[in-house]
This record gives C-alpha cells, sequence and structure tokens, in this order.
C-alpha cells in the first residue's frame, strides 16, 4: 500500500529502464545488491503494527529490531548496518542508522569514551589450531545474583577470539575453578596446549600448577602492568560489560541469566 504512495516506486513502475538495479517480485519492490542478492525496498510511508497494537513507521521498527533489542544489543553502528543491509534499503540508510545510534540514550551513558593509543602495540601471535591455546580472565566486583554468583571467569580462544562467559564467585578456590573449566570448556574443546592467565592466586597455586602440568599444558603467567600478554581478553571486558549494561534491569540481579545472549 505505500509503494503506491512512494515517490521512488512510482518511478520504478513507470520507468523500469532507468532504474536496472531495482527489480520487481510479486507486489514488492527490490534492490540488487553487488554480491548477487536482493535487499526489500522499504518505502517511508510504510508501517507495521507493534505489539502492543499500535501503528509504528516500519522504517523505525527495522531500526530497533537491529540495536535496541536484545538480540543485537545496542552493539554500534557497523553491525547496525550490517543487519538491515543485509536484508532492507532505503535511501539515506546509514544516515538513519548514526542518527539512531547517535541519539540512543543507553549508549550514550553506557559507551565508554576511547583514547589515543598510547605507544605501540605488538600482540601475541596466535596458534594456527583452534582451542590450543586459551585465557582465562575475570570481570569482578559485579553485583550478587539471585543465584550466588559476583563474577564473569571469561574463556578465550586466542586463535578466534571465541568466548566462553561462565558464571563464578570470587570465594571459589583453584579446585572450583579447575572443575567450571572441564565442565563448561573442557567437554567442549578438549585440552588446551597453553594457558594464559594472570597471576590471581587460583592460577600461581599448587593445585592449579600440578593439575595442568600432569595434563600436559603449558601455563602462561602475564608480567603486572604488561597489558600486550592478554589484551585480547582484556578488550573483551570492555564489550561483555557495555552489552550487559544495556540488557540489564535495575536492580542488577539478574545478569546472569543475560550470560547466554551476551
Amino acid at each position: 500500500e505505500a509503494y503506491e504512495t512512494d515517490i521512488l516506486a512510482k518511478d520504478i513502475r513507470e520507468h523500469p529502464e532507468e532504474f536496472s538495479n531495482y527489480t520487481w517480485v510479486g507486489k514488492l519492490i527490490y534492490r540488487l545488491k553487488s554480491d548477487g542478492g536482493k535487499a526489500l525496498y522499504i518505502p517511508q510511508t510504510a508501517t507495521i503494527v507493534d505489539k502492543e497494537g499500535k501503528k509504528v513507521s516500519m522504517r523505525e521498527q527495522l531500526c530497533f529490531e537491529a540495536h535496541d533489542s536484545d538480540f543485537a544489543a545496542h552493539i554500534g553502528v557497523n553491525r547496525m548496518e550490517a543487519l538491515l543491509k543485509r536484508s532492507f534499503y532505503w535511501p539515506y540508510m546509514s544516515t538513519t542508522i548514526r542518527e539512531q545510534v547517535r541519539e540512543c540514550l543507553k549508549c550514550q551513558q553506557n559507551k565508554r569514551q576511547a583514547g589515543p593509543i598510547q605507544g605501540m602495540y605488538t600482540p601475541m601471535i596466535p596458534p594456527i589450531r583452534r582451542w590450543s591455546e586459551v585465557s582465562l580472565d575475570f570481570i569482578t566486583d559485579l553485583p550478587e545474583t539471585t543465584r550466588g554468583s559476583n563474577a564473569i571467569l571469561v574463556v578465550m580462544d586466542q586463535t578466534t577470539r571465541r568466548v566462553h562467559l561462565l558464571a563464578y564467585h570470587m570465594t571459589m578456590t583453584a579446585q572450583d575453578t579447575a572443575r567450571l573449566y572441564f565442565k563448561e570448556v573442557f567437554r567442549l574443546h578438549g585440552l588446551p596446549d597453553r594457558i594464559v592467565s594472570d597471576r590471581d592466586t587460583r592460577f600461581t597455586s599448587s593445585f592449579w600448577q600440578q593439575l595442568w602440568k600432569r595434563c600436559g599444558t603449558k601455563l602462561a603467567m602475564s608480567t603486572s602492568y604488561h597489558p600486550q600478554s592478554n589484551a585480547a581478553n582484556e578488550r573483551t571486558h570492555k564489550v561483555i560489560e557495555e552489552l550487559l549494561r544495556s540488557l540489564v534491569q535495575y536492580p542488577p540481579s539478574d545478569w546472569q541469566q543475560q550470560l547466554p545472549i551476551v
């Protein structure tokens, strides 16, 4: 119905030879993409009925789904644009996306300001085989949940940067940490050749040292104030914390339930 009053749709219908990058499929207009795919053209006057039964702009609803929903979790301009342009198109789409992110209250409250790079950065060279080298680090001082967790153990594959987020309590011992690792990570990826961690007392304990020595895994602990040793894991914390701040309601006692979607 919106195509009937849309100027671009009218021009495409009346002068198809001038708009070769558009095609009609049934009653819908698609814009042809360079990769051979098609993106549905959304006119400005198109509306959709939301969950509350109200008519809202279809463009606004699509922007909401690609930015404000739990799945998108306010991840930023680039991801939002990639999600929308995968299936949809309208003129000045990038401008609409940038304006929405710039005006988003949650993004203004949660996003950190990135400062200039301090000195030269030389990261560790990741191994070729996945999950042969993992890094461990903690996100601490979180509000205690109803399940008794107050921290997150971040386990990252140094090759693919894939992470497992494990709910944790800071009173857990080295034995508890090892048991949690075997339960949640070992069963999926097997034993690593190398584990990178900081010098937390759990990792410096004799139990932790002897356990991985017998398993044939080498332990590599970072030196103090040396971010290059475990930089990828540390950088992931920023994203995890931003997502949790966007997803968790006040009081923040349900963050443990949000870890799978994060």
